[in-house]
């Protein structure tokens, strides 16, 4: 009995095709259902310049007018969506979602359950991972990790060696704890240093200052490798270290 090559496939390449500046893109179409993005067979989906920019296997799904090229791969339970592209050496995976006019690009790594949309940008060597979303006309390059919670958005700009770990919320107040190659740092409404947050933090949150600062000047949590999605186990071990580094800020925090 033979068997069916489409059984062990998600998605074909059509015959459908357009070209965008020298790069010649084919239109997907699902070769089975895919019930928890809403996707059935025979539902076309969005573009690829070759077929492992989308991983046959898990769930990850290009839609509409998306495209997906160069070295770039789209994998596990990943979507990207609207006129979003994803392209370079970038990987897109995990429950991660990127989407809207969001760009994705160069070396940058997209994964956990981060979402970027909107106008921002992801690109050089970053990573946003964790629960981080990116939006609006952000941009997030260089060797920038955002990640746990963190929210980048409007017109924000993340650089250089700077990593986010959470952005939370006091009394409609913004703070983002963060630190740089250079050395600590905590940002509220406005880039400052925790070495003076006596001075600009409100009077009901004076006393978060020590804390602040012994918080940030012991921050050791480590990062996690880019296996390009062989392996996962060490992955796994050190996203929950920074998950609880993360926890750890938040209750600090909720005064």
């Amino acid at each position: 009995m033979e068997t069916d090559p489409h059984m062990s496939k998600k998605y074909e390449l059509t015959s459908e095709t357009m070209t965008k500046f020298g790069v010649t893109f084919r239109r997907v179409k699902a070769l089975r259902d895919i019930p928890r993005f809403g996707v059935k067979k025979g539902d076309k989906g969005g573009w690829v310049d070759a077929e492992k920019r989308l991983d046959q296997a898990g769930d990850a799904w290009v839609y509409g007018d998306a495209r997906v090229y160069g070295d770039a791969r789209v994998y596990g339970d990943a979507r990207v969506y609207g006129n979003a592209r994803v392209s370079g050496n970038a990987r897109v995976y995990g429950d991660a979602l990127v989407y809207g006019n969001a760009l994705v690009y160069g070396n940058a790594w997209v994964y956990g359950n981060a979402w970027v949309y909107g106008n921002a940008w992801v690109s050089g060597n970053a990573w946003v991972y964790g629960n981080a979303w990116v939006s609006g006309n952000a941009r997030v390059y260089g060797d920038a990790r955002v990640y746990g919670d963190a929210r980048v958005y409007g017109n924000a700009r993340v650089s250089g060696n700077a990593r986010v770990l959470v952005v939370t919320n006091i009394d409609g107040i913004s703070v983002t704890v963060w630190r740089e190659a250079d050395g600590h740092g905590a940002n509220w409404n406005g880039r400052r240093s925790v070495d003076d947050a006596e001075l600009w933090l409100p009077e009901s949150h004076k006393s978060l200052a020590p804390y602040l600062k012994a918080r940030v000047a012991e921050w050791t949590v480590d990062e996690p490798d880019t296996d390009d999605g062989d392996d996962h186990a060490e992955l796994i071990e050190r996203l929950a270290k920074a998950e609880a580094e993360v926890a750890a800020v938040r209750e600090a925090l909720a005064v």
